[in-house]
């Protein structure tokens, strides 16, 4: 049976009652949950019930079904109601996990500078005295591997074609999943035809928040500070 039941009375709008991360009319599509007030009846992935009025149900990030919150999503009460205030709330049902856990864990591919990064560069046909890259780069001089806090920084041209990116001191970088006014919700930047990791961090102001699904691959301790070290040398 069809996990959605229609009950047409008009055309299933793309934003269900209250908007997860602003008002009907700001342009968000696709919310995170659901508050019952769409034309179209829902069955539950878990539970194969209906998704009544007023009652919690979550996206799936995959295979774009529904799911009661309390049905096993892990999801609390809490996180839901944050989502309403603007922070970035991810499901992935329990048939598409493990999909992903079947798929083969590959790390990011990146191409490595030839030369050690202390070695000194030559940008282009530079008049001037040639660059260290040790006397310009404000890098940290070891990694504290004690520090439990994880350490965020955006680097404005930090991806491959230019655009932002999230480097966590961790071992991960993020790129740009939805941009908004006041909020950012960043993706995890290991996305190949092999893998897709489905771990977020959400951006309020100068507030980051891990989201709840992990990373499905190891981490690289030395790529963001590669990738900061890329970025900078880039603006030259």
């Amino acid at each position: 049976m069809s996990d959605v039941v229609e009950k047409t009375i008009a055309a299933l709008p793309k934003i269900f009652g209250e908007n997860l991360l602003g008002g009907i009319g700001q342009g968000v599509q696709s919310p995170k949950y659901l508050s019952g007030l769409a034309m179209v009846v829902y069955k539950c992935i878990s539970c194969e019930r209906e998704v009544r009025p007023r009652q919690h149900a979550i996206l799936c990030d995959v295979c774009e079904r529904k799911q009661h919150r309390l049905c096993g999503t892990g999801i609390t009460l809490q996180a839901y109601n944050d989502a309403k205030l603007g922070n970035g709330l991810q499901f992935i049902c329990r048939s598409c996990e493990k999909c992903n856990r079947h798929d083969r864990p590959a790390e990011e591919t990146a191409s490595k500078p030839a030369q050690p990064v202390n070695d000194t560069f030559k940008f282009g046909h530079q008049n001037s005295a040639d660059i260290s890259l040790n006397a310009e780069l404000d890098l940290p001089d070891e990694i504290l591997e004690d520090d439990n806090i994880i350490h965020y920084k955006v680097l404005e041209k930090g991806s491959k074609r230019g655009g932002r990116l999230l480097t966590a001191s961790n071992g991960y970088t993020f790129g740009v999943k939805k941009d908004l006014k006041k909020s950012t919700l960043w993706t995890c930047s290991v996305r190949s035809a092999k893998i897709r990791c489905h771990a977020t961090v959400s951006q309020v102001g100068d507030v980051f928040r891990a989201g709840i699904q992990n990373h499905i691959h190891p981490a690289d301790l030395e790529l963001p500070i590669y990738k900061e070290v890329a970025a900078k040398v880039s603006t030259f």
